[in-house]
């Protein structure tokens, strides 16, 4: 009993630290993006990860925590390998749902950049969206990883995740606008505006999310 105990404190603590670092970053960057960012481009990227945050969980279903319950009862019933069934079905479902998501709000790009006030870069939307995308699939992988036990694989994909949001965000605040200065004519500025904006913040996260699917890659 008190090994399972050990055990199981263990891996609470090893899930628990991504989410401490990840609150412990975010506390690190508020004074930057407040300093930075005006007040209106504040808002707006606070109201836009508010959405986001409610997305996720529309998104994802409720999956992430009802495969454990079918996944347990399967493999009481039949063995082992039925827990691949429910993270598989679970999978398929949330992708498919994400990219109508996707779609839909590619057709709907132009209103909603409108919305956020943001019609000159209307690439946010779908940073936004492919946001979604990422972190609703993920968290079926991430469900699955838990299922399996698999605490440091975890914990290590999460962290790997916060560190390179982190870099983007001060490769994109401290580093793009003096070679935006240097490229006025670049591509890239026709996604993002060559002055610290709050769409910066979402490319960060949106970047750290393809990190995060290339880790699940086999």
């Amino acid at each position: 009993m008190t090994g399972i105990l050990k055990k199981l404190a263990g891996e609470t603590a090893i899930y628990g630290l991504s989410t401490i670092l990840a609150r412990m970053i975010n506390f690190f960057f508020v004074p930057i993006y407040t300093r930075v960012l005006t007040q209106g481009s504040y808002g707006s990227y606070t109201e836009i990860m508010s959405y986001i945050a409610v997305l996720q969980v529309v998104l994802a279903l409720g999956l992430e925590t009802g495969c454990f319950r079918f996944a347990n009862k399967l493999k009481g019933e039949i063995g082992e390998n039925a827990s691949y069934s429910p993270f598989s079905t679970a999978f398929i479902i949330v992708g498919a749902v994400s990219l109508l998501f996707f779609a839909a709000t590619a057709v709907f790009a132009a209103p909603l950049s409108h919305f956020i006030d943001c019609d000159s870069y209307k690439a946010v939307i779908y940073f936004v969206a492919g946001i979604l995308v990422s972190d609703s699939v993920t968290a079926i992988l991430f469900a699955k990883l838990r299922y399996e036990q698999k605490a440091f694989k975890f914990a290590i994909f999460k962290t790997i995740k916060i560190v390179s949001e982190t870099g983007f965000n001060l490769l994109l605040f401290f580093i793009l606008p003096g070679w935006a200065a240097r490229n006025p004519d670049s591509w890239l500025l026709k996604v993002i505006p060559p002055e610290p904006h709050f769409s910066y913040i979402i490319l960060a996260v949106f970047l750290s999310c393809m990190v995060c699917i290339l880790l699940f890659l086999p």
